[in-house]
C-alpha cells in the first residue's frame, strides 16, 4: 500500500465521484509533490475523461510525455487537451502534429505557445490559419530567425509578400508608414531575389519621382 499523498491516487478509483475530484485534484496540481508518480498520473489520463481530475493530471510536471501525446492524438479541443499541450513535458513532435491539422483552435494555440513547439511548424501554422493579409510579416520576428534560411519557407513568404504588395499599394510608392515600413524591411530581406530586386528598383523610382 502506498503511503502519504502518493496513496491518494492509488485509492481514488474506489472513491465516489465527489471525493475523486477533490482528492485527486489536490495531488495532481501540487508541483512539489514527489509522490505523485508518472504511472499514477498516466492512469488518470487514460480514463479518457475531460474532467477536473484529468485536467489536473496533465498539468502536473510529473505527467509523462507519452500520456500527454496520447491525449493530443485524439484530436480534440477540450480542457484536458489544452492543458496537455501546455505542459513543458510535451514532446515537439506531439505539438507539431497538433499544428499540422491546420486549425486555429484552443489546443493549437496552446501547442504553438509551448516552448517545445518546433519553430518551423509554428510559423507554417500561423501563415495558414491566420487570415489577415499581412501575417507574413511575422517572418521578421526574432522568434523565427532560425528558419530564415529555409528555402521552402522563404518562397512561401515571398509569394505572400508580392500578393500583398500588388493588392494593397497603388501606386507602389505608397509603401510608407508603420505597416509599409515593415513591408519594406521584408523586401530588403529578399533583395537578393531577382524578382524582388526589380520591384525594389521600381518602388524607389516612383518615390523619387514623387519628390520632384
Amino acid at each position: 500500500m502506498l503511503a502519504g499523498k502518493g496513496a491518494i491516487l492509488g485509492e481514488i478509483f474506489t472513491m465516489n465521484a465527489k471525493t475523486w475530484y477533490k482528492r485527486a485534484g489536490e495531488v495532481s496540481r501540487d508541483p512539489e509533490n514527489p509522490n505523485c508518480s508518472p504511472e499514477l498520473l498516466a492512469e488518470v489520463v487514460r480514463r479518457g475523461k475531460n474532467d477536473w481530475v484529468s485536467w489536473s493530471a496533465v498539468n502536473n510536471p510529473n505527467c509523462p510525455p507519452e500520456a500527454l501525446a496520447e491525449v493530443l492524438r485524439k484530436g480534440k479541443d477540450d480542457g484536458v487537451s489544452r492543458n496537455a499541450a501546455e505542459n513543458p513535458n510535451c514532446l515537439p513532435e506531439a505539438l507539431a502534429e497538433v499544428l499540422r491539422r491546420g486549425k486555429n483552435d484552443g489546443v493549437s494555440r496552446y501547442a504553438a505557445e509551448n516552448p517545445n513547439c518546433p519553430i518551423r511548424e509554428k510559423f507554417l501554422w500561423l501563415m495558414l490559419t491566420h487570415k489577415n493579409d499581412f501575417v507574413f510579416l511575422n517572418f521578421l520576428d526574432k522568434e523565427y530567425l532560425e528558419i530564415r534560411g529555409d528555402e521552402e519557407i522563404r518562397e512561401f513568404v515571398k509569394d505572400k509578400l508580392l500578393a500583398y504588395i500588388f493588392k494593397t499599394y497603388k501606386p507602389l510608392s505608397s509603401i510608407l508608414g508603420d505597416q509599409g515600413d515593415q513591408v519594406r524591411k521584408l523586401l530588403d530581406e529578399f533583395s537578393n531575389d531577382f524578382e524582388i530586386s526589380i520591384l525594389i528598383e521600381e518602388i524607389d523610382e516612383q518615390v523619387e519621382k514623387n519628390k520632384l
